[in-house]
Parts: C-alpha cells; structure tokens; sequence
C-alpha cells in the first residue's frame, strides 16, 4: 500500500478537494483536504513514504522477528518515524 501511495499521492490531491466540494460535513475527508492543500503537511507526507518505501524490505524482516518473539511492531515504526521527523526538523531550524 506504501509503494502505491507513494506513487499515487499527487493525484489524492485533486480527489479530495473535489470530495471535500461535494459534502463539507464529513471530518475525515475534511482534514485530509487540508492536510493535501497545505504543502508543508503534504511535504512531510511525501517524506514519510518515501522513508516507509525505501526501508520497506527491512521493516518486512524486523516484522518477522518481531513475529517470532511476540513483540509489537507498531511502537519500532512508529520510534523510527519520531527519529526521522527530529531529523528533518533539527535540520530545518539548522
């Protein structure tokens, strides 16, 4: 789903503002509106798929050694992607 996210994400865009025109009332299409129309928000988007796609092959093996000892693997994503976003701004504000 990442890899086709990642390629198709220019053309959410367009998708949702359209449906955001259509019923106003609905919050997630809302917020994911706003989220594409601000190019910050979609910048950091764009940034945490590519970092999702490019460590893809290794997140599908620590998933499979996490598999084995029982251990959850969302908080080892969701810590990754922590470190990436202080990354991106402590380099940002450098």
């Amino acid at each position: 789903m990442v890899f086709y996210a990642k390629d198709h994400i220019n053309y959410w865009i367009s998708f949702y503002y359209e449906e955001y025109k259509k019923d106003k009332s609905n919050e997630s299409v809302s917020a994911i509106n706003e989220m594409l129309q601000d190019e910050r928000k979609k910048g950091m988007i764009i940034i945490y798929l590519n970092f999702i796609a490019h460590f893809a092959q290794e997140f599908v093996q620590r998933l499979d050694f996490f598999q084995q000892q029982n251990k959850p693997v969302f908080p080892f994503v969701e810590g990754r992607l922590e470190q990436l976003t202080s990354y991106l701004e402590g380099n940002c504000i450098a």
